[in-house]
């Protein structure tokens, strides 16, 4: 009877490792490389702390959203690469990794929050308002009848510290936001005042219907112009822009895209009826990249 030679076992790590994607390989390896001092410290020296917030997400969420980080060797790496730089910022970096859906990314940030508070590491000024839970307050929207514009202006609140986004939406090009405005602590009763009153633009006075919306109406509204807002940036990536300003102010308002996205769902706004252009209840017009007709 001959006897078969046994093959070394693999681990189930191992083979993870072995599968994984080159090409996500090659994005979470340059993702890295811009997760270092210079951009710690333009975080923690920003005041805003809605800005400091957008710049820490820009890079945390395509990161957290490869497949790749899924293996627990990758997801430790990243950890660790963002524990050893002991920075402040950096410890606000794993407190967005501890609310991740990927439980290794998210047991292994706690870990690493627990060791760099030990160690002495703390938090920016405003960096203890992102240990905060955070809750959704009010969302109001407002419209006219001849403009093709759209309103909304929606309230979070983590702690004792509101802040709010103010958006317009673009009612002929299936409600995409054409402009999305962070507003800190400070503004956010006035901006509500002005929504009301009609005086939002410029301090002009214009005919407006403004109501509060319920919570799910608010889920639907915020989630389908998100959605739409990111399918058609999506598209759009290989559109050369027309100047450097105009580069900049499209990735600042991506992000700021973004960051409401990853607001919804963190206070679970997210709508499952959502979908693109839903909210406006408009046929797709040609110019939109989905259009069907």
């Amino acid at each position: 009877m001959a006897f078969k030679k046994r093959l070394p076992r693999q681990s189930s790590r191992q083979t993870q490792a072995e599968n994984l994607d080159p090409i996500e390989m090659e994005e979470f390896e340059e993702i890295l490389e811009g997760l270092n001092t210079e951009f710690f410290d333009a975080v923690a020296d920003e005041p805003s702390p809605l800005l400091a917030e957008s710049l820490l997400l820009t890079e945390m969420m395509p990161v957290e959203n490869l497949d790749v980080v899924r293996n627990e060797s990758v997801a430790q790496r990243l950890v660790g690469h963002l524990e050893n730089h002991g920075h402040a910022a950096s410890l606000l970096a794993l407190l967005i990794l501890e609310q991740s859906e990927n439980r290794n990314l998210r047991y292994a940030a706690k870990k690493a929050v627990k060791n760099l508070r030990k160690s002495g590491v703390e938090y920016p000024a405003w960096g203890t308002e992102l240990t905060q839970k955070i809750e959704p307050v009010q969302t109001i929207y407002a419209h006219t009848d001849d403009s093709g514009l759209t309103w909304l202006f929606t309230i979070f609140q983590r702690g004792k510290v509101r802040h709010g986004f103010f958006l317009a939406l673009d009612e002929d090009f299936c409600g995409e936001i054409l402009d999305i405005v962070p507003i800190e602590n400070d503004n956010v009763d006035e901006v509500a005042e002005q929504m009301r009153a009609g005086t939002f633009l410029e301090g002009e006075e214009i005919p407006v219907s403004v109501e509060d919306l319920t919570r799910g109406r608010a889920g639907f509204y915020l989630t389908s112009a998100v959605e739409t807002s990111m399918e058609h940036r999506q598209v759009e990536l290989d559109v050369p822009y027309n100047s450097v300003e105009e580069e900049v102010q499209a990735t600042v308002q991506s992000s700021f895209i973004g960051m409401l996205a990853y607001r919804l769902s963190q206070v679970e706004l997210l709508s499952m009826e959502a979908g693109h252009g839903n909210h406006v209840l408009t046929e797709r017009p040609p110019e939109c990249p989905f259009y069907e007709g």
